[in-house]
C-alpha cells in the first residue's frame, strides 16, 4: 500500500493565517498641506480650544465638536458657522470692494470697453473655485456656488434668474457632480433656505411700495417669513429649541461686517483681538428646551412647499406653521 501524504483540506487551507510580531511601531503623521498650514496659522493667534474651532470652520469648513454645536444652536446661529451662500455673497462683495477702485483705474486707461463686473465676477468664480477645493467641496458652498455661476450665465444671456428652475436646475445638476448630496442633510437645508427666499419673492415682493421704509419693511417681513418657515425641518433634525433663536436675525447682519473684518484681522495677525467677547457671547446662559417633530408634520410641510409655488395663501400659511414646534416642547 502506497502510503499518501495527509494534506490540509482545501477549507482550512484559506482559512491558514500568518501572524508575525510587529517592532519598530511608528505613529503615522498627517502629510502638511495648504489646508493644514491655514488651520495651524489661525489656531496659532488663539489661546482658547474653542475659538480656534471656530475661526477653523469659519473659514475651512472644519467639523465642530458637540459643544460648540450646542453653543451656537442655542443662538440659532448654526447655518452662520457652516459655510454656505451667505459667506458666498459675502465674500463676493468684498472682492467687489477691494477690486473695483484697483479695476477702474486701469479701465480707465487701458480699456474703457471692458465691462468691469463681468472680469471681476470672472476673477471672484476662479477664487471661489479654488476656495471650494480648499473646502473639500462642502455641500452648501457647492450648491451656492454652481447656482451663483448658472445665475451669472443668465444674467449674460438676459435670462430670469430668481426662477425655481434656476434652484431646481442647480440641485440636479449638484447631484449630478456628487450623488452623496442626496442623502446630505446640509444640502437639504441650504437648497430649502433658497426655496423659501424664492418663494417670498415670488408671491410678496410688490408687499411695500419701493421706498426706503418700504425696503427696510421688506428687509423685516422677509427675515421673519424665512426664519419661521425653516422652524419646522430645523427642529426635526435638531430638536435643541431656545426663544433666543430669534436672535439670529439681528446677528445675522451683524455678521456681514464681523466676517470679513475677522478675515482681515487674522491676515495681519491680529485675529485674538475679538476672543474675550466671542467666548462670552458662547458662554452665554441660555435656558434650552428639546423639541420632538412628528415625520408626518415634517412630511407634510415638505409636500406644502411645492403647493406653495402656486398657491398664495398656501405660502403665507408656512411660517405660520413655523410656530407650531412650541406645542412640542
Amino acid at each position: 500500500m502506497t502510503h499518501q501524504k495527509n494534506k490540509l483540506p482545501l477549507y482550512w487551507r484559506y482559512k491558514a493565517k500568518f501572524s508575525l510580531k510587529s517592532f519598530n511601531i511608528k505613529k503615522l503623521q498627517n502629510s502638511p498641506n495648504f489646508k493644514n498650514n491655514l488651520i495651524n496659522f489661525i489656531s496659532n493667534q488663539h489661546e482658547n480650544d474653542k475659538i480656534k474651532e471656530l475661526y477653523s470652520t469659519l473659514y475651512l469648513a472644519t467639523p465642530i465638536s458637540k459643544e460648540l454645536r450646542n453653543d451656537v444652536t442655542k443662538w440659532g446661529i448654526a447655518h452662520v458657522v457652516s459655510i454656505s451662500g451667505f459667506h458666498l455673497g459675502i465674500i463676493f462683495t468684498t472682492i467687489f470692494l477691494l477690486i473695483t477702485p484697483i479695476y477702474r483705474f486701469f479701465q480707465n486707461r487701458f480699456f474703457p470697453y471692458r465691462s468691469r463686473y463681468f472680469d471681476i465676477s470672472l476673477v471672484a468664480f476662479l477664487l471661489m473655485v479654488f476656495y471650494l477645493f480648499l473646502l473639500d467641496f462642502t455641500p452648501a458652498f457647492l450648491r451656492s456656488l454652481l447656482m451663483s455661476a448658472l445665475a451669472f450665465l443668465f444674467l449674460i444671456k438676459n435670462l430670469k434668474i430668481f426662477s425655481f428652475w434656476t434652484l431646481f436646475l442647480t440641485i440636479i445638476i449638484s447631484i449630478c457632480f456628487m450623488p452623496n448630496l442626496v442623502f446630505s442633510v446640509g444640502f437639504y437645508f441650504s437648497c430649502l433656505g433658497v426655496f423659501y427666499i424664492y418663494l417670498y419673492l415670488h408671491h410678496f415682493k410688490n408687499l411695500f411700495k419701493s421706498t426706503k421704509i418700504g425696503i427696510l419693511k421688506h428687509i423685516l417681513v422677509f427675515n421673519i417669513y424665512v426664519f419661521f418657515a425653516m422652524n419646522i425641518p430645523v427642529y426635526y433634525y435638531f430638536n435643541t429649541f431656545t426663544f433666543s433663536q430669534i436672535a439670529v436675525i439681528p446677528i445675522g447682519y451683524i455678521f456681514t461686517i464681523f466676517y470679513p473684518l475677522s478675515l482681515f484681522l487674522h491676515i495681519f495677525g491680529a485675529g485674538n483681538l475679538m476672543d474675550e467677547l466671542l467666548l462670552n457671547f458662547l458662554n452665554y446662559n441660555i435656558k434650552t428646551y428639546e423639541i420632538f417633530i412628528p415625520p408626518m408634520l415634517f412630511y407634510s410641510l415638505n409636500l406644502l412647499n411645492f403647493v406653495a409655488i402656486k398657491n398664495r395663501l398656501v405660502a403665507i400659511l408656512l411660517p405660520v406653521f413655523g410656530i407650531i414646534p412650541i406645542f412640542f416642547i
